[in-house]
């Protein structure tokens, strides 16, 4: 029997710097056996169409780091961050066939899911090619 796709929403905040790496880890991957294939993936925006990030939490432009991080593990100078940590809220949707791990009808049907599981995670992780 089956089962009808399964949509999956996920959201995440990378850095600028890496906000592009799981939209083409997904597209590398699209064909591999396990792996779930990506509809879409965008940066959230506002109605007035900037993106959301955590800049409401970040001190002002050119203000000194030191005088709004609070280090709880550190007292040393060079523990503290030198530029701030700008994130944008990512959404990716996912596309998954199969059956849901609560649904297996016994032990081996339930070792066979977790197999296939994980052989889809390790194909997603070897590089593709």
């Amino acid at each position: 029997m089956s089962l009808p796709p399964t949509v999956v929403v996920k959201c995440s905040w990378p850095n600028v710097e890496k906000e592009k790496v799981e939209p083409n880890m997904y597209a590398a991957c699209e064909d591999a056996f396990g792996a779930p294939k990506a509809l879409m993936s965008f940066a959230a925006c506002f109605p007035e169409g900037h993106p959301m990030c955590n800049s409401i939490f970040l001190p002002p432009e050119g203000e000194d780091l030191k005088n709004y991080h609070w280090n709880v593990f550190s007292y040393q100078e060079e523990d503290r961050p030198k530029v701030v940590d700008c994130r944008t809220l990512w959404i990716t949707v996912l596309v998954n066939e199969g059956q849901n791990l609560d649904e297996c009808f016994d032990a081996s049907d339930l070792c066979e899911c977790l197999l296939h599981s994980m052989l889809g995670m390790l194909g997603m992780l070897v590089p593709c090619s």
